[in-house]
């Protein structure tokens, strides 16, 4: 039993790592996000971002999705 758990564990993290990848390598979104992060007050660029993460959460199985910086720290 056990080991049932820790096989389901690893492939939701690995499926987690598959979906933050998707955004990592996708140069629109990585660009608005560089953008945000350089200048937050920047309206346009929040707002596209929180569109993106929107579609994944309609789209997915995710309670909550959440963009950190660097630190650790929720920006979105």
């Amino acid at each position: 039993m056990a080991e049932l758990k820790v096989d389901g564990l690893a492939q939701l993290r690995h499926e987690w790592l598959v979906d933050g990848e998707i955004f990592l390598k996708n140069p629109a979104f990585s660009g608005l996000v560089r953008r945000y992060f350089g200048t937050p007050e920047d309206r346009d660029a929040g707002e596209q971002i929180q569109t993106w993460l929107r579609r994944l959460h309609s789209c997915s199985e995710y309670r909550q999705i959440s963009l950190l910086d660097a630190q650790g720290l929720t920006r979105i």
